[in-house]
Formats: structure tokens, C-alpha cells, sequence
């Protein structure tokens, strides 16, 4: 939960209290797109050996590369392109690139999300976050959230959303 005291001159507190949704609706438009900023931000190099979470796993990612990925060849055998780089083939969804957004959501909600289908594997909730993209620096999307929702940031969110609505 959120809350915000604001004391000062009556006449802005009339102000604020009448452009009350707009404030909110851009205080948390504001706040989605930072979280946006964090979720879209590209870790380094894959950290080798690669910490895979199970065999069933590691076993269906290559199977995928081999039945998606791989060019047909002049014999129609399926070739595999690796090593893997990140956004270079078709499985890769560009998760770092404009992969999330936000969206209004009635007067005073927002919604952060994203269309790509592996996306709970790579920045998902506890277990759903796969090992090795952990340990790349995928930050989970819990860990933005607390990030975007620290008390400076909100603090600067609000700030920004009054300026903007009352023109101060």
C-alpha cells in the first residue's frame, strides 16, 4: 500500500483533491514504465557452466533448437546454430527490447506485461525463474517491483504526476 500526506497551501490541496485520479492514474503510468526500464534491462554474458534446473529441461531446450532452429541444408538434415547468442534467432523474442508495457487499466490501474511466451522462465516468480537465467542477472519480476516501488522512487513518481497535472 501506498500513502501520500500532503499539507500546504489549501488552495493546491483543493487543487490536488479534484485531479485526485489523474494524479494517481499518472503516478502509476509513470511507475509501470520505470518497472518497464528495469524488466528490459540486458544482463551480461550467460554464466557457464550453464546451471540447468532439471534434465528434462536441458533436454527440451535442445530438442526445441533442434526442431526451430536449425537451417535446412542441402540435405534436409536440420543443422543447430551454435553457440547460442542472445536475439539471434527466431526463439529469441527480444524480451530486452521493448518486450514489456504498459497499459491503463480503468481510471486509477495499471498494467505492466508482456506477450513473450518464455518471459516466467526468465524473469518470473520464485521457481518459475529458471537457475541459469538467474544467474545470468535476469532480475525476476518481483525484484523490479520492489526496486520501482522504493520510497524514492514513488516519492519522485508523485512528484512528477502533481507538477504535470496542476502545471506548478
Amino acid at each position: 500500500m501506498i500513502s501520500v500526506v500532503i499539507t500546504g497551501d489549501q488552495a493546491i490541496i483543493n487543487r490536488l483533491h479534484r485531479n485526485l485520479a489523474g494524479i494517481i492514474s499518472s503516478t502509476l503510468f509513470n511507475l509501470g514504465q520505470q518497472l518497464e526500464k528495469v524488466l528490459e534491462i540486458e544482463p551480461g554474458p550467460t554464466s557457464h557452466p550453464i546451471q540447468w534446473t532439471s534434465l528434462k529441461q536441458k533436454r527440451y531446450y535442445f530438442w526445441m533448437r533442434k526442431r526451430m532452429l536449425g537451417a535446412l541444408n542441402n540435405t534436409g538434415a536440420m543443422s543447430i546454430s551454435w553457440p547460442y547468442r542472445r536475439g539471434s534467432d527466431p526463439m529469441s523474442q527480444h524480451l530486452s527490447r521493448r518486450g514489456w508495457t504498459t497499459k491503463r487499466y480503468g481510471r486509477t490501474s495499471v498494467i505492466v506485461g508482456t506477450n513473450v511466451s518464455y518471459a516466467p522462465f526468465v524473469q518470473g516468480v520464485g521457481a518459475f525463474q529458471q537457475r541459469f537465467h538467474k544467474n545470468t542477472g535476469w532480475v525476476s519480476a518481483p525484484d523490479a517491483v520492489r526496486r520501482v516501488l522504493s520510497p524514492m522512487m514513488v516519492k519522485g513518481a508523485v512528484a512528477r504526476a502533481i507538477v504535470q497535472r496542476l502545471r506548478l
